[in-house]
């Protein structure tokens, strides 16, 4: 004969009751170990399986909390790199820019390829920041002066309609750039 009332989990109680129903011969007995098993044991399993979707959750949340952090990293060194670098008009265009661009990286479907990519030009881009002279050095400008020049071999593979929007990109910085040194005369 089984041992009941060794399993583990939710059955533990439910077995241990159906054994003690199957020992007894009085109706009380029956009839409370019967509504038992219709009332509770079904709340108990249920309870159990939350509890393990919780747990699950969990681990879950872990795991990406875990592969966002050196995106958030990469995120908030741009953000201060910005706030100590940059003049006010270009920080908050800089800003406006890479929040943009992570939240739709983010919330895109991208592959590893795609993320490594992304992180490796931030990365870069961060530096360039890092080398540059901050914004004190003479009067907010210093950061405007940092080239951004783009290889030969980058811009090759540009299609025309890429191409047309960095020109018109280039145009707007030029432009942003004069008004700064105009003002700081």
């Amino acid at each position: 004969m089984a041992v009941y009332g060794t399993s583990s989990g939710p059955f533990l109680g439910a077995s241990y009751s159906l054994w003690k129903l199957a020992r007894s011969t009085g109706k009380a007995a029956w009839i409370a170990g019967t509504t038992f098993v219709i009332l509770f044991v079904p709340l108990i399993i249920e309870l159990e399986r939350e509890a393990q979707l919780v747990e699950f959750e969990t681990s879950q949340l872990d795991i990406m909390a875990e592969a966002a952090r050196p995106v958030l990293h990469l995120f908030r060194i741009i953000l201060r790199a910005h706030r100590e670098k940059l003049p006010a008009p270009m920080r908050e265009l800089g800003d406006t820019y890479v929040k943009d661009e992570f939240r739709k990286h983010l919330r895109g479907k991208t592959t590893q390829e795609q993320w490594r990519q992304f992180m490796e030009e931030w990365r870069r881009y961060a530096g360039t920041l890092a080398a540059s002279d901050g914004p004190q050095a003479s009067g907010g400008v210093a950061a405007a002066d940092a080239s951004g020049d783009i290889p030969p071999e980058v811009l090759e593979t540009l299609t025309p309609d890429q191409r047309a929007r960095l020109a018109k990109l280039r145009a707007e910085a030029q432009r942003l750039r004069a008004d700064l040194l105009g003002e700081s005369r």
